[in-house]
């Protein structure tokens, strides 16, 4: 029996295929836990640009859309405890 081997797929193929397919859900999570553009713009370059190695879902049993939710909200949640931080740091030391 001859053994068949398989081509690597094409990094920026499958990651331009990611992209098209996951980045409105994506997006709406930043939305909705950034609550306005600007804020969702950044978490959502953050929550892309970290997902790249795609170490999450390969350690996982979830689907990649499990895991692109679970990494984003992650991104989200820290984004804004940062950017909450820094407000408060910044009053303070205002006064």
């Amino acid at each position: 029996m001859e053994r068949q081997t398989v081509s690597p797929p094409n990094f920026a193929e499958f990651w331009d295929h990611l992209y098209d397919q996951y980045a409105p859900v994506v997006y709406g999570i930043c939305l909705k836990l950034g609550g306005d553009e600007a804020v969702a713009s950044e978490i959502f370059k953050k929550a892309f640009s970290g997902f790249s190695s795609l170490i999450e879902c390969r350690n996982s049993h979830l689907s990649i859309t499990a895991c692109l939710v679970r990494h984003t909200h992650k991104v989200a949640i820290e984004y804004l405890r940062v950017k909450d931080t820094k407000a408060r740091m910044e009053q303070v030391f205002a006064n």
